[in-house]
């Protein structure tokens, strides 16, 4: 999380390769995460200008949704998924976050076909099952959730994932499950 450093070595790295697309995405997310985003922006445009992929258009969604902007972080959420990937693992993160946007911001349908799609893309996707669980339990689908859920957890016991089989065991009526 050192940031500043980060731009430091960022720009460093521009002097030497100027058109470096990895540079680029280390100034985007350091002056994100600096609170610069007019820095950030310019620094995106040259990235998508350089390199129209699946990094620079889900750092723009990012910054279009920091920004209130969803119509926009949706459209390059889409197009980081249409530009593709050297491994389905990185489409179906692109889906699984087009997925996330849509659920963040009220169209369950929507991210429920979006992480369809990712399983679709990699199947047994963690990620992409972890989001559907979460999906199901919002949606008040208990038995599916905790299903789900137990699936991740037995795969890729994150806290996250191992929080949200406890949240699901709770709110369906099982506390012992919960505590264990």
């Amino acid at each position: 999380h050192d940031f500043v450093g980060a731009v430091a070595l960022g720009t460093r790295a521009l002097h030497l390769q100027p058109k470096s697309s990895y540079a680029l995405g280390v100034l985007v997310d350091a002056n994100i995460e600096l609170g610069r985003y007019a820095d950030a922006r310019s620094a995106l445009q040259r990235m998508l200008d350089a390199r129209p992929d699946l990094s620079s258009y889900s750092r723009a969604s990012y910054l279009f949704e920091l920004e209130g902007r969803i119509p926009a972080a949706r459209r390059a959420l889409q197009a980081a998924v249409s530009s593709g990937a050297p491994a389905r693992e990185n489409t179906a993160w692109a889906q699984v976050q087009l997925g996330n946007l849509d659920f963040n911001h009220g169209s369950p349908a929507a991210a429920a076909a979006d992480y369809s799609a990712a399983l679709r893309t990699d199947h047994g996707f963690v990620t992409a099952l972890a989001a559907q669980a979460k999906l199901d339990a919002a949606l008040g689908h208990y038995t599916l959730a905790a299903a789900t859920y137990r699936t991740v957890v037995a795969r890729y016991p994150l806290p996250a994932y191992v929080i949200g089989l406890g949240d699901v065991y709770r709110v369906s009526g099982h506390p012992r499950a919960a505590a264990r």
